[in-house]
């Protein structure tokens, strides 16, 4: 894959004299075999009148846009507003995305010759509102719904066969509540302080769903200064599953969230455990590099989930954008067991 970028930030200031917004705009072209060429951009808007006043945070209002030389296209939209200063939080996300990915299978052993291509509609909508209970404490609840199509699939493939929950398609929409600890200075390229979030979701045929099932997720990510212009950011994750859900709902191991080395979704199953380790390095005042090793798994019983790894490994480098704002353009290459590899381009830190 080539990716190419440019990034160009512009404050609202110089343009019209109002002083509570700043834009960041990035073209992006893209390129990969199973797309071909993808034009797009994205953009992020701070809203400077709208802060968290407990941290170096602004609510903003992001979105994105790819479209491909093959018809594939991926759409999106997140907002994330802070009441009253921060004691409310809003998060809202909205996708649409029509894009080709490939399965091997459910299971932390399916074999890499196993892989078949499909391509998918789906559309997502997700609402969350949280009340600040402590100072770095907030306790919320969150809406969430998905609906999968597979268009085009392998006709000798797995996902042809009906004992694959979600093959042809699922819709899912239900109900969480999350406690969340966050003492971080900001969530873009954070410095120091801990986030820990634990959340349980349901979804039932009370929602409309065809089969029921309920998640149990927790996150735990540290930051550590080590000088001036190093640091240590540590993430260990898990996801639980319980009852009958889609393929697209268990948990995915790979990608530049969840294994940075595999491809995204490259092992599917009911659990997931996730250990990352990253050091960052500014050797130029807007320049980083990081070097990072993450291991985990998913597996079918929760007793056999911390009997083996998958390893990965790889290095990329950090470019902020602007020296006034922290925004920053990233990329990662990561290598994984048995010949996996992976080139990721991203805005802002992994985690």
């Amino acid at each position: 894959m080539v990716t190419l970028c440019q990034g160009q930030y512009v404050n609202e200031d110089a343009t019209n004299n109002h002083k509570n917004k700043q834009k960041i705009i990035l073209p992006v072209i893209l390129f990969k075999s199973e797309t071909g060429l993808a034009l797009g951009a994205s953009g992020r808007v701070f809203f400077l009148d709208m802060p968290n006043q407990y941290n170096q945070r602004f609510s903003t209002l992001s979105a994105a846009a790819m479209y491909t030389t093959k018809g594939q296209i991926r759409l999106g939209a997140s907002s994330q507003l802070f009441l009253k200063g921060g004691d409310y939080q809003i998060d809202l996300k909205i996708r649409y995305r029509n894009l080709p990915s490939s399965f091997w299978g459910v299971g932390r052993n399916t074999p890499d010759i196993q892989e078949e291509l499909y391509t998918m509609n789906s559309y997502q909508f997700e609402f969350s509102l949280q009340k600040r209970v402590e100072e770095f404490l907030y306790a919320g609840i969150e809406y969430i719904f998905h609906q999968y199509t597979v268009t085009e699939k392998d006709p000798a493939g797995l996902l042809v066969q009906e004992t694959v929950t979600g093959n042809s398609q699922a819709q899912i929409s239900g109900i969480g509540a999350m406690l969340t600890y966050d003492s971080r200075d900001t969530d873009i390229d954070p410095q120091y302080g801990t986030y820990a979030r634990l959340a349980v979701r349901v979804f039932n045929d009370d929602f409309g769903n065809l089969t029921s099932f309920y998640k149990y997720m927790t996150d735990f990510r540290h930051y550590m200064r080590l000088g001036g212009k190093s640091l240590l950011a540590m993430q260990f994750k898990t996801e639980f599953t319980a009852g009958n859900p889609p393929f697209q709902q268990m948990a995915w191991y790979g990608g530049e969230e969840n294994g940075r080395g595999y491809t995204y979704g490259r092992y599917i199953d009911r659990h997931l455990y996730l250990l990352q380790l990253e050091f960052r390095y500014r050797i130029l005042p807007r320049w980083g590099i990081a070097v990072f090793g993450t291991g985990g798994e998913v597996n079918k019983e929760i007793t056999s989930l911390f009997q083996h790894i998958t390893p990965s490994a790889g290095a990329g480098i950090r470019f902020q954008i602007r020296k006034d704002n922290p925004t920053l353009l990233r990329t990662d290459f990561g290598i994984g067991a048995r010949g996996n590899m992976g080139f990721y381009f991203g805005i802002n830190q992994v985690f």
